[in-house]
């Protein structure tokens, strides 16, 4: 069976699909649809993080809710709905990472590590892992040497909690 791809990168907000034939141009018709959920939650993220809190200083505020990170990757993977971006995927492995080790941190290279050990093929997980710190999903918290440690934001577990809809 032939694979079929399509992709958009929208100021890195970007919609792929990939799949047969039918199941791409069915999506494809789709494409409008996702570009005006994409602003949506654009504007809502602009609007969350420009919002004040009772406290009076500005930033970001936790949404409601824990992240409960099971030990078990595949559980973890599956509380995600099926059809989610290769940007989604880096986020949630890199946040499972951080969470089993015992720093709360996570290098580019245990997310590429790890991703490949359990068989999920990105096109390019250290572009998709940069494109996350440009949308403040994560920043780096130390430097060794060339290695750089990093760490999922508030920003970008908000964003967990939206797929998980918690």
């Amino acid at each position: 069976m032939e694979s079929t791809k399509f992709k958009i990168s929208c100021d890195l907000g970007i919609i792929e699909f990939e799949g047969s034939e039918s199941f791409v141009e069915k999506h494809i018709k789709k494409v409008d649809e996702y570009l005006k959920t994409m602003s949506i939650a654009e504007s809502s993220e602009k609007s969350r993080a420009n919002a004040t809190p009772k406290d009076g200083k500005q930033g970001s505020t936790p949404l409601k809710g824990s992240i409960l990170v099971p030990e078990i990757f595949g559980e973890w993977l599956n509380k995600f709905p099926k059809e989610i971006l290769d940007l989604d995927k880096a986020l949630i492995t890199a946040y499972f990472v951080q969470k089993q080790s015992g720093q709360n941190e996570f290098k580019t290279s245990d997310v590429n590590k790890f991703l490949t050990e359990h068989g999920i093929k990105l096109s390019n997980p250290s572009r998709d892992l940069k494109n996350l710190s440009t949308k403040k999903y994560m920043f780096q918290v130390r430097k060794d040497g060339k290695l750089s440690f990093k760490r999922v934001s508030v920003e970008g577990e908000n964003y967990l909690k939206g797929l998980l809809q918690i």
